[in-house]
């Protein structure tokens, strides 16, 4: 049983990868079952008593074990691992179990490794010979033990996945943002009337609290399942684009049910950011088709169906909305309320506005090295504690990575930081293919988002995606096999 067609067999290992392979999205027999295991394994761990069983942790290993067997369901166990509850005394979360399995089965499936596409990690080097010049953390920027050396771990791991796609970029993509959308779960399972218990951090909004995932916060459910919505979308259009095949009409269908899925998950955050998130997405999605209409690669009937697709959906929002089904209507009327107080006191921004403003004058303060050699008193937002001289940051976050680290390392510092973001996107812009590789702007532009509103710079999520969109916007496919190392 598998969700797609099986795909062909494998070219010889001296034979060029062909660009068709991009478009291909069929999943193999094995990455159906395997997928299948993952889903409801996932769902079965957001429930408290799955997860205080003996089970929950032989569930897990089994999910990473299986992971690495394929890299569409490698790339699925990436992002799945980052929302996925694990039991309270387990000796390793989801992610670090990961990369102590992703070695031997690398080793054992494939015998071998290939990391062609790593030299773009060179991209991001100026970057970390400036924090470590100016770090004085305990812990180095390039210890193995720094958050900076784990996430360039899983871009290694993800690296050496692509690698094994031959080519099936978008396929990779599919199972990084089947991933995300694993973050839902725990919303949809507590809807059914499972046993799971969702995080309300954050406070309330007027009545409402503010609901997030069996592991994830609210904060944190809005970013994956936006990039994970919305790039489902973007492969279903690019794939779309080319001529007509049973994959094209099952990944059409897997692109409404997650668009519509997802909106319900969303709208329970009672977050502005995801609210204006989407808005902005969709708007994001609706100008990239305005340039395939303007250079004639959009054809008319795909066209016609995203009207469609878009009119049905309106209409179904209405009668949710007039409903009042799962207290859509009753949730967006008390964001609105909170949202109009918050910005009558902060500023447009809301409650973000102070911690924009202090951080930008903060930087405007030391603007060549950050805080590194400070020897006054950073000043924070009212509410929190100012921070130690000498100490790279307050006691706050900026709520934005590249203030974040213009804090901590001047303007320097963020340049480099915003060469390394944009280095993906700036290179499949200039290739103006944006029928092919419309699914990666999109979930790149989630991924900008996130970075914009929130200060975790270490979703590995993230770091999986900026290797596949680098060797995705390679302008010749790789040979089959480029480096070999011995098992």
């Amino acid at each position: 049983m598998s969700l797609l067609p099986s795909q062909p067999p494998p070219a010889p290992a001296h034979d060029p990868v062909p660009d068709s392979n991009f478009f291909d999205c069929r999943l193999t027999r094995g990455e159906g079952w395997i997928l299948v295991y993952t889903l409801i394994s996932a769902m079965a761990l957001q429930c408290e008593p799955v997860l205080k069983s003996v089970f929950a942790y032989p569930l897990i290993i089994a999910m990473a074990i299986l992971g690495w067997l394929s890299p569409f369901s490698g790339m699925f166990y990436i992002a799945c691992a980052q929302s996925l509850p694990f039991p309270e005394h387990a000796p390793f979360n989801p992610a670090q179990l990961g990369v102590l399995t992703w070695l031997v089965v690398a080793l054992l499936r494939y015998r071998g490794l290939r990391f062609h596409g790593i030299k773009h990690l060179l991209v991001y080097l100026p970057f970390l010979l400036w924090m470590e010049l100016l770090w004085d953390d305990p812990i180095p920027v390039f210890s193995l033990k720094s958050e900076y050396a784990k996430a360039i771990m899983y871009m290694v791991i993800a690296c050496q996945l692509i690698n094994e796609s031959k080519g099936r970029h978008l396929k990779s993509l599919m199972g990084l943002c089947l991933g995300a959308l694993m973050v839902t779960n725990a919303y949809w399972g507590a809807a059914l009337g499972l046993p799971i218990q969702l995080s309300d951090w954050g406070g309330a909004r007027q009545e409402f609290t503010r609901l997030g995932g069996a592991r994830a916060d609210s904060i944190m459910v809005w970013p994956p399942t936006l990039m994970g919505a919305f790039g489902i979308v973007g492969i279903a259009f690019s794939v779309l684009t080319r001529a007509p095949s049973r994959q094209t009409s099952v990944l059409k269908w897997l692109a409404c049910a997650v668009f519509l899925l997802s909106l319900p998950p969303l709208l329970g955050t009672m977050s502005n950011a995801a609210y204006l998130g989407w808005s902005l997405m969709l708007g994001w999605t609706l100008w990239l088709m305005h340039i395939l209409h303007i250079r004639g690669r959009l054809p008319i009937q795909l066209a016609r169906n995203v009207v469609g697709a878009l009119l049905m959906f309106a209409c179904a929002m209405v009668i949710c909305y007039q409903t009042d089904t799962l207290n859509i209507r009753s949730r967006m009327h008390a964001l609105k309320i909170t949202y109009a107080e918050q910005s009558e006191e902060f500023g447009l921004a809301a409650s973000r506005s102070l911690d924009w403003q202090y951080s930008i004058k903060s930087i405007a303060s030391h603007p060549v090295t950050g805080r590194a050699f400070a020897e006054d008193t950073e000043e924070a937002p009212p509410g929190y504690l100012p921070s130690m001289p000498g100490e790279h940051m307050g006691n706050f976050f900026s709520h934005n990575v590249f203030l974040d680290i213009g804090r901590q390392t001047g303007l320097p510092g963020a340049a480099m930081l915003l060469i390394f973001f944009f280095y993906p996107l700036v290179r499949l812009w200039r290739r103006r293919q944006f029928d092919r590789y419309m699914a990666f702007m999109l979930a790149h532009f989630a991924l900008t988002l996130f970075w914009m509103v929130l200060s975790f710079p270490f979703y590995k999520t993230f770091w999986a995606f900026w290797i596949l969109a680098c060797i995705a916007g390679d302008p010749i496919p790789p040979p089959a096999r480029t480096l070999r190392a011995a098992s």
